[in-house]
């Protein structure tokens, strides 16, 4: 997750569109999706 992505989602907490307890699940979550990406384009053809 980048820096800016982050920003997006305290902002969101900021306006009131999502708590601070769904802010930590959503980045935990997007944390998680980039680390698998990074698993899965380890067992290319190298």
């Amino acid at each position: 997750m980048s820096a800016e992505e982050r920003q997006k989602v305290i902002e969101m907490v900021a306006d009131g569109k999502i708590t601070a307890e769904e802010a930590v699940i959503l980045i935990r979550a997007l944390d998680e999706d980039e680390s698998e990406d990074w698993d899965s384009s380890d067992e290319g053809d190298w």
